[in-house]
């Protein structure tokens, strides 16, 4: 996310870390909402976030999955 900022405007920037940020936060609430007794199914959530970066953008969504941890 730090390369956000140095080809990037700030405010651009910014958006970019905040929408990093809610796509690892999501999954992990939808889980949390759907299944609010069995707590596997966050953690499935953050895997097939992951799975799902890989195989269309071959990207790692470590930075979503950190944010998803933290939630």
């Amino acid at each position: 996310m730090a390369a956000a900022f140095v080809h990037t405007q700030k405010s651009v920037a910014i958006f970019a870390v905040l929408a990093e940020i809610s796509r690892g936060i999501a999954p992990v609430l939808a889980a949390k909402l759907l299944f609010p007794e069995i707590p596997t199914w966050q953690l499935v959530g953050l895997i097939f976030l992951v799975a799902g970066r890989y195989f269309i953008a071959q990207g790692g969504g470590v930075t979503n999955v950190s944010w998803g941890i933290t939630s």
